[in-house]
């Protein structure tokens, strides 16, 4: 078993009895790094949470389509331009949840 304290704060306590600080500076100092460290563990769920959307359409599952032949389809059923409106609405669907996960991240920093 370690003779170390098992919290931070209690390393600042044990250094203050060494050194000349100031109690309420040790406090300030672990409240600091709790804070960060929330921050941290806050950004890092937002980043799994983007990963697993990166990992939702495998293409094991979802293999990738002939895009050439379905562009000629939809040319010939006179819709040459929804291939494109297609591509853009899965982006904008993709971008904007990937967004939402950040700016709640993003937001909850100080």
């Amino acid at each position: 078993m370690s003779d170390q304290p098992a919290t931070l704060l209690d390393r600042l306590y044990a250094l203050s009895r060494c050194v000349s600080i100031d109690l309420s500076t040790c406090r300030e100092a672990a409240d600091a790094l709790d804070a960060r460290d929330a921050e941290i563990a806050g950004l890092r769920g937002a980043l799994v949470e983007i990963h697993t959307w990166a990992e939702s359409y495998p293409d094991t599952v979802f293999t990738e389509p002939d895009f050439e032949r379905m562009q000629r389809v939809l040319e010939a059923a006179g819709m040459p331009t929804a291939m494109d409106a297609a591509h853009g609405t899965w982006a904008r669907h993709l971008m904007k949840n990937v967004g939402r996960i950040a700016r709640e991240a993003l937001g909850n920093i100080s």
